[in-house]
């Protein structure tokens, strides 16, 4: 994804993922401001040509006057493992 090295600060934190199809994974994030919980009207899929950049979002969840990408964490893993 053409991504700069990792920085580790006090803020980075590592997220750990359950896939269906690598198991379970942790990913180290910049910085975690928040976490939702978000129920399935609050979410919009994408749809559509999914090329470049959009095949890595899922859809868009919307929470209050927020919008906050869902991304498709297995097309990331893949494009990483495939770098």
């Amino acid at each position: 994804m053409n991504l700069d090295d990792d920085v580790i600060t006090n803020a980075s934190r590592i997220i750990i993922l359950k896939l269906e199809e690598k198991g379970t994974i942790g990913i180290i994030v910049d910085e975690v401001k928040e976490v939702v919980t978000l129920c399935t009207d609050e979410i919009d899929k994408t749809s559509g040509s999914k090329d470049g950049k959009a095949m890595f979002i899922n859809g868009v969840g919307k929470h209050g006057d927020e919008l906050i990408s869902l991304f498709e964490i297995s097309s990331i893993v893949e494009e990483k493992e495939n770098a």
